[in-house]
């Protein structure tokens, strides 16, 4: 799934990851799709950051950008901005 709007920006492809894990959260606990949605943004987030020869981020930082998402009229595309923050940090 290709945004538009982001372009080919790491902020698409965090959201894209999300987006997939999220489908399923009807087969999941909270605490499952939870966790499985931070692993999935974790590792796009480190894959980025790896191909900038940066270190891995830690799945806190992913957390608190989850965190600073939530609320959000659209949480999908804050957490992936958020997300994306981490990529150059």
């Amino acid at each position: 799934m290709f945004n538009k709007c982001m372009g080919d920006r790491p902020t698409a492809r965090i959201q894209d990851m999300f987006e997939k894990e999220a489908q399923h959260r009807s087969k999941r606990t909270i605490e499952e799709w939870k966790n499985k949605e931070i692993q999935a943004v974790l590792e796009q987030v480190n894959l980025e950051r790896r191909l900038l020869g940066k270190l891995p981020v830690d799945k806190t930082y992913v957390e608190m950008a989850s965190d600073d998402a939530r609320g959000s009229i659209d949480y999908s595309s804050k957490f992936a901005y958020q997300a994306e923050k981490l990529v150059y940090k």
